[in-house]
């Protein structure tokens, strides 16, 4: 699950590919800018599925070997880019959106789809890598905090339940970093160094022998917790750990910041050349950038 990309090359239009198993004329760039046969394609909208498959299954995969084959580019594609599975594509449209409030990125601010299919116009190209080298310098500098856990060093793996929340504004300070909890009666909490403890069996309400082996014995299920903060000594409770991997022992937390961990030693994002590839594909070919 993710995004991918292509660019198609300009073989069948400059006269390059082998002859394909139907006439030439036959042979059309369809909407979504694949090669693609008129006769296949008429009787893909006309017939049913059994159908076409009865009359039309061996010409389908000969075109598609073809296709396959037909000139010195795999599918006839000059470039094959994976973008990323969702979770990446989420981080490039976040650092697109919040590059975007630092100067505007008109052209990359509506180029990454948020689902398969579609294109990018090829006549966008060169502006649009223009917008890249300049959006690569903002990032650059662009702190990231992360919670982590004071003992371990690590990231905790988190979940949202809706009772609380991580908020970072656009101060890059970790004075702006807290975990915030609202709790039943409507006070807001705000934890930026603190220790995460199981609530004890007495003090939970509504569990079950069953769901209380489950969390104990097997490790299952969520595990209430008290959050106490260190500097004040403010405290709330919450019905699940903010820690996915908490194991029923008590941790303590801060928030760090990092200088654009995204970033390559060499000063790149490689999220960032992958576009660089593509639209430099789509600028020499004249043809745009499927989504896929």
């Amino acid at each position: 699950m993710g995004l991918d990309a292509v660019v198609r090359c300009r073989c069948w239009e400059d006269g390059l590919c082998s002859e394909p198993p139907v006439p030439r004329d036959d042979v059309y760039i369809d909407e979504d800018g694949y090669i693609s046969s008129r006769t296949l394609d008429k009787a893909w909208h006309e017939l049913n599925y059994d159908e076409f498959i009865k009359r039309y299954d061996s010409l389908d995969r000969s075109f598609d070997e073809w296709r396959q084959h037909a000139c010195v580019h795999e599918d006839m594609e000059i470039c094959d880019e994976r973008i990323g599975n969702w979770s990446g594509v989420g981080e490039l449209r976040y650092l697109i959106e919040r590059a975007n409030k630092r100067r505007p990125f008109p052209i990359l601010s509506h180029m990454i789809p948020d689902g398969n299919g579609g294109q990018f116009p090829a006549r966008l190209a060169s502006a649009a890598l223009e917008e890249l080298d300049a959006f690569v310098q903002v990032i650059a500098g662009f702190n990231e905090s992360w919670l982590v856990n004071t003992s371990s060093g690590e990231r905790p793996t988190v979940s949202f339940p809706h009772e609380w929340k991580i908020e970072m504004d656009e101060r890059e300070s970790l004075a702006s970093c807290k975990v915030v909890v609202t709790d039943r009666d409507g006070i807001r909490h705000e934890f930026r160094r603190f220790r995460q403890e199981p609530l004890r069996d007495e003090e939970i309400t509504g569990e079950t022998e069953y769901e209380r082996r489950k969390r104990r014995e097997w490790g299952w299920g969520d595990w209430p917790v008290r959050l106490i903060d260190l500097d004040t000594g403010d405290t709330a409770t919450i019905a699940a750990s903010l820690d996915v991997d908490f194991a029923g022992k008590p941790a303590e937390y801060r928030f760090e910041k990092h200088l654009a961990p995204y970033m390559s030693e060499d000063g790149t994002y490689w999220r960032a050349e992958v576009l660089r590839r593509l639209l430099k594909a789509s600028l020499a070919t004249g043809n745009p950038i499927q989504w896929c």
